[in-house]
């Protein structure tokens, strides 16, 4: 996996002070060459191989957007960057069907292309571990349809979303289910109301498609444009890219396979929603009663506490009048009644005391049951892990 800090880069502009400007931001990325034109381009890509091709539209000999296709086509890992005076929604389209990852507006301003470049660097740096978390998650799918036809993907995937909790899962289910068991070249975005996620076939992702992805939500449920199809769903949507037009039953079973997976994949994503909520809740839930079991205790506590003094100040009480009752002159009657009352007292105190065995037990049950209370909670919230739960980095 290239580090971030180790891109090699190459700069197509036929400004020199542009790629001066250029080469002094992005230095502490990696390698950089530059190059004035088209041909110069071509030629170092084939020897440079360069992780990142930062490229202007505006280019003699060689159209960009013609270049583009011919770079990603001879150097299949690199990702190119448009530099564009033109910054036209009609431009950034051209541009993501000729293979770019991002787009920049002219003027530039070295700061932000600094940060776009740092990003999509990291997407670069993590793009090997993304690839064999895609390719053993497309291996899992091959095998388990490897004496079934189209339709056992789609049973296959249906039962794969009950393992998938979060939508990073979700998202790679979906993708390696279509290059898996359908052979299909896709992009696909799953969307909540907090979070988007896009992957392609490819294993790569980029700002610009998570972009038109999203735009082309705004679409009809299916639809086509060019040699793409799209299916859209309200928290999940699949373009389907380079399909055999020519083939009409084909193109029917694909529509309404995938069609099937998306709508699943869109009806998971309030599963995933709502179970991240419940786990949540469980967890406060949980909270609560630890901070109630250490109140009851408390309680507890200071309850033994007190019966214990009052008891304790009861029979200091009767041992103090029996001596002091010599000295205080009083008949016998009266000394036998003060005594009485005393040990009346006395007595009601060791009785609360004894009481408070019985309250004693109480306390522990409840605090018992509240341990209980603990172990469900606890068991609530314990998703188990998904096999398809790698971490990466998407946009």
């Amino acid at each position: 996996m290239a580090d971030v800090g180790q891109q090699r880069i190459l700069i197509v502009d036929g400004d020199a002070a542009m790629r001066v400007q250029l080469i002094d931001a992005l230095a502490h990325l990696g390698e950089i060459k530059e190059a004035h034109d088209g041909q110069q381009a071509l030629a170092l890509a084939q020897e440079f191989r360069p992780h990142i091709v930062l490229l202007d539209t505006d280019l003699a000999v060689i159209d960009g957007f013609e270049l583009c296709r011919q770079l990603v086509q001879s150097v299949k890992e690199t990702r190119v960057v448009f530099m564009a005076s033109n910054a036209s929604l009609e431009s950034r389209e051209a541009a993501y069907l000729a293979g770019a990852d991002d787009y920049m507006g002219k003027p530039l301003l070295m700061p932000k292309v600094r940060y776009r470049i740092e990003r999509l660097a990291k997407v670069i740096a993590d793009a090997e571990q993304l690839k064999q978390s895609l390719k053993s998650a497309t291996d899992v799918a091959m095998m388990a349809i490897s004496n079934s036809g189209e339709m056992g993907g789609v049973i296959d995937f249906m039962k794969r979303t009950s393992e998938c909790h979060d939508i990073e899962a979700l998202l790679k289910a979906v993708v390696s289910t279509c290059a898996g068991h359908f052979q299909l070249k896709v992009s696909a975005q799953i969307s909540t109301e907090h979070e988007q996620k896009t992957l392609n076939s490819e294993g790569r992702s980029s700002p610009l498609e998570a972009e038109l992805l999203l735009r082309l939500r705004e679409g009809q449920r299916i639809y086509q444009y060019g040699t793409r199809m799209v299916i859209n769903y309200p928290n999940a949507i699949v373009q389907i890219k380079d399909l055999n037009w020519s083939n009409d039953e084909y193109i029917g079973r694909i529509r309404d396979h995938i069609a099937i997976v998306v709508e699943a994949a869109s009806n998971r994503v309030n599963g995933i929603v709502l179970e991240q909520a419940m786990i949540e809740h469980n967890r406060k839930i949980q909270s609560s009663i630890n901070q109630i079991v250490e109140v009851v205790r408390q309680v507890e506590v200071e309850y033994k506490y007190q019966q214990g003094a009052a008891r304790e100040l009861f029979e200091g009480l009767r041992i103090q009048i029996s001596g002091a009752l010599a000295g205080l002159g009083l008949t016998d009657a009266q000394e036998e009644d003060l005594l009485y009352i005393v040990q009346a007292s006395s007595m009601y105190a060791d009785k609360l005391y004894e009481a408070g065995f019985s309250l004693d037990q109480k306390f522990a049950g409840v605090i018992g049951q509240l341990q209980q209370l603990i172990v469900a909670e606890t068991q609530l919230v314990s998703v188990p892990e998904s096999d398809l739960d790698d971490s990466v980095i998407l946009f």
